[in-house]
This record gives C-alpha cells, structure tokens and sequence, in this order.
C-alpha cells in the first residue's frame, strides 16, 4: 500500500487522470441506469378466459372448461391450476413454479397460449375465442383523459386511438391501454302485432341475424393454371344493414326486418367501465413503460409526442393529464440527490472538525469517489 502510495504521489498526471475517469463514469452511470418509482415484479401466472354467452356455470364447466384445465395442466413447470366457473364465463389460472427463471417465463407464457389455441379448436361452437392474460403486473404510470362537450363515446374512443398510437412509438413505452369506452350495440326490438300480422316468429328472426353475421366458404372456381377460394362476407356491417335485412315467411312473402321492428344503434347497457372527469364523460389513455427504461426521459418523449398530437384535435376536444409518473421519480430523484449531498457535506464538516482541514478533505474527498 505504501509503495502505491508512493507511486501516486510521484505520478500525480496519472492520479487525477484517474480521478477524473471516475467521476465521469459515476456520472454517465448514473444518467444511463433504469429509473424506476417502483421495482419491477415478475408474476409466474396467467389467466385464460374462456367466454361461453348464454351457458350456466355447470355447462361452462363441463363443456369447456374442465376440457382447456386438463390440457393446461400438462404444461411443463406447471405448479397449480385454479379455475372459476360462471354464468358465460370460465376464468383458468395457470401458475407456474417459483423455478422457473425470470427470462425463461415468456417461453412459458408462448407455450400456454399455443396450448390455448390447439384446445380452442375442441370447445363448444358458441365460445368464443380464448384470451390469454400475462399481464397482470404492469404498472401504468401514465394517465391522461380526453373529452370534449358536443362528442360521444365513438368520437372519444377514434382520437383516443390515434393518440394512443403515438404515444406507442415513444421508446420505453411497453403497452397503452384506452379506458372508459362504451360498447355500442345494435338492438332489434320485435314488434308483436307487425310479425304476427306478417306471419314470423321470433326465431326466425333470430336465424336470420345469426345467417347474415356469418362468412359462408362458397367453394372454389377451378382454371386451368389457378384454383380462386369463393367466399361469401356478412351481409351486416351497421344497422342499415340489420334494418334491410330480408326475412321469408312460412308462406313465401318476403319481409324487412325494419317493417317489423325497430333497429337502433345505442350504447350497451348497464355501463360496465365509466370513466369521468368533473362529471363529464371521457375515455382514459393508460400507458406501461419497460422494466429498464429511464422513466424521466420517457415521461419527456412522451410530452413531446403529444404536444404535436394536440394541434390536430378538433376544437373543443381536451386531453388532460390525469398522472404523470415521471413527474414523480423526478421529485424522488431530486429529493434523494440533495439528501446524499447534505450527508456528503455534513461528514465532510466532521472530519474537518475531528482530524483537521488536510486530512478531513482527503477523506471526505475519498468518500465522495467511493459514492
């Protein structure tokens, strides 16, 4: 130690070319280091949700449900299975072994949801399409809400996208999420007296929809070089359609769905996911950023990006910040600087006080590398 000492103290252009490459690796280090308000937490489980419209929660278990558990459960590293059974729907959770290593948990979560598709295949024709949920622990540290007097839900939900699009390009953005939108349906509500008059029963009707909402494989026309697929696409697309849509009677008259009830597009009721601001309807848009993303830099990008977004809103339509997670790690930053500064200065004074100006700053100097 004596004789490196010694060393330094002749060579002092090589000390505090030291030093200095020290400190400006601390400080790039620093800069570029992920910055988060919370740890990242990995969770070793996903849900699989199974929607069977009209079925009890005994037919939803024995049609399906029981069906997409027994094959789940033959995933490797599989620890426990749970499932819950309920009118229309079967939620499936699958968690994996606390030994499954974090960066191999993906590979997991793509076999599950391979596993999902192959048993989808086997389920009742009334269900539709599994969803696979890995998603649980994201973290959304970005709020804003859009709204507007004069615009409904369609309106809020179509610039509600577009902004969710740019704020997708930002890098360090995982996931965004729009929040608050109404599902429209179309209602067709039967008139008694039109279709008896007209000799229909509801069923017919109802066959009818379920014919025109289907995408009918017509076969193929066969050349001497190609062979084309015909399709035949559903005839409905937006309530005109529904309210056009022609019906055979027992007798053979043909009649408009329109001339025996009323069509309408409206929202679904009850309302299931509200969303309001000062008692106005709005939608929210939720953004995730990475795991090792700086959360500040992100929070600017994302600043950036949607400064340019709001000049092109119609007038009247507001998108207002709601949470700004950024804001926040930068006043913890800040906050934990100037504590680490003050405690630097303070032991600092200390030493000064304790063993002198020369030795005190020495030391104190030392322990400022050393941070």
């Amino acid at each position: 130690m004596r004789k490196l000492t010694e060393y330094f103290i002749k060579r002092p252009v090589i000390f505090w070319s030291m030093v200095a490459a020290i400190l400006v690796a601390g400080v790039l280090a620093f800069l570029s280091m992920p910055k988060l308000e919370d740890p990242a937490i990995c969770a070793k489980q996903a849900m699989v949700v199974i929607s069977y419209p009209g079925a009890s929660a005994h037919d939803v278990e024995l049609k399906a449900a029981i069906r997409m558990e027994d094959a789940l459960r033959a995933l490797p590293d599989v620890n426990k299975v749970k499932t819950e059974c309920q009118n229309g729907v079967a939620m499936i959770t699958v968690e994996f072994k606390m030994t499954v290593l974090n960066d191999k948990l993906q590979e997991h979560f793509d076999l599950l949801r391979r596993k999902v598709n192959d048993v989808s295949v086997y389920l009742p024709q009334d269900c539709r399409t599994p969803i696979v949920i890995d998603d649980m622990t994201d973290t959304y540290g970005i709020f804003y809400a859009l709204y507007g007097d004069g615009y409904d839900y369609s309106d809020l939900n179509r610039y509600a996208k577009y902004v969710s699009r740019a704020i997708m390009d930002v890098k360090g953005v995982k996931r965004v999420n729009v929040v608050g939108v109404r599902d429209e349906v179309i209602s067709v509500t039967l008139s008694k007296e039109r279709i008896a008059r007209n000799g229909l029963i509801p069923t017919q009707v109802m066959m009818a929809l379920q014919g025109a909402c289907k995408s009918v494989d017509a076969g193929t026309v066969a050349s001497s070089e190609d062979r084309i697929a015909v399709r035949v696409d559903n005839a409905v697309r937006n309530e005109v359609d529904v309210r056009n849509l022609v019906i055979s009677t027992v007798d053979g008259k043909v009649v408009r769905l329109g001339d025996v009830a009323t069509v309408a597009r409206e929202y679904s009721e009850p309302q299931r996911n509200g969303f309001f601001v000062d008692g106005r309807p709005a939608v929210a848009i939720c953004a995730a950023m990475e795991d090792d993303a700086i959360v500040p830099d992100v929070g600017n990008a994302v600043e950036a990006s949607l400064a340019v977004i709001e000049k092109d809103l119609p007038a009247g339509m507001t998108l207002e910040k709601i949470f700004f997670q950024p804001d926040k790690v930068k006043s913890a930053i800040s906050s934990f600087m100037l504590n680490l500064l003050e405690s630097v200065l303070i032991v600092i004074l200390v030493l000064v006080f304790a063993m002198g100006f020369r030795s005190g700053v020495i030391i104190g100097f030392g322990l400022v590398l050393t941070v």
